[in-house]
C-alpha cells in the first residue's frame, strides 16, 4: 500500500501517518522509518525568510510513481509521502516520508532514494523568498 497526499501540512499529526502506514502488512513490518523535510533558514549564508512552491500538475503523478518503484524493493511494504502545498516560512515542514520495512537497512536505504529523487524529479519549481 502505498499512499501520496498532496495538501497543506498545517495540523498534520505525524502520529497518524505512522498508523496509517502501518496498516498493510502488519505482520511483516520490522520497522518504519521516517523523515521530515523542513525549510531550511540559513543556506550557505542566504536567509530564507519563505519558499513558494510552483508544483506542477503531475506532481501527484510524479510522487506516486516514485513510491510504486521503491515500494519494488525487497523488503520495502508500505510508502506514505505527504507534501505540503502551502508557502513555507522557514522551519516549516515541506514532506513527510514513511516507509514501512521488514528490515532497518531496506527501510533506510529506501527512503534515501525517495527523498534524492523527489528533490531529482519534483522540486523544480521552488523560489526563496529572502
Amino acid at each position: 500500500m502505498n499512499s501520496i497526499k498532496i495538501k497543506p501540512l498545517k495540523g498534520i499529526d505525524l502520529n497518524d501517518l505512522y498508523k496509517e502506514v502501518k496498516t498493510e502488512n502488519q505482520d511483516r513490518i520490522g520497522c518504519v522509518v521516517s523523515f521530515t523535510g523542513i525549510v531550511r533558514k540559513n543556506t550557505r549564508g542566504r536567509i530564507t525568510k519563505e519558499l513558494h512552491w510552483g508544483l506542477a500538475r503531475d506532481t501527484e503523478d510524479k510522487l506516486r510513481k516514485i513510491a510504486d518503484d521503491e515500494s519494488n524493493r525487497e523488503g520495502i511494504l508500505n510508502i506514505l509521502i505527504c507534501h505540503n502545498t502551502d508557502d513555507l516560512k522557514a522551519q516549516e515542514p515541506m514532506v513527510y516520508i514513511l516507509v514501512a520495512a521488514e528490515h532497518r537497512k531496506e527501510g533506510f536505504k529506501c527512503l534515501m532514494n525517495i527523498i534524492d529523487r523527489i528533490k531529482d524529479e519534483v522540486h523544480f519549481d521552488m523560489i526563496e523568498k529572502i
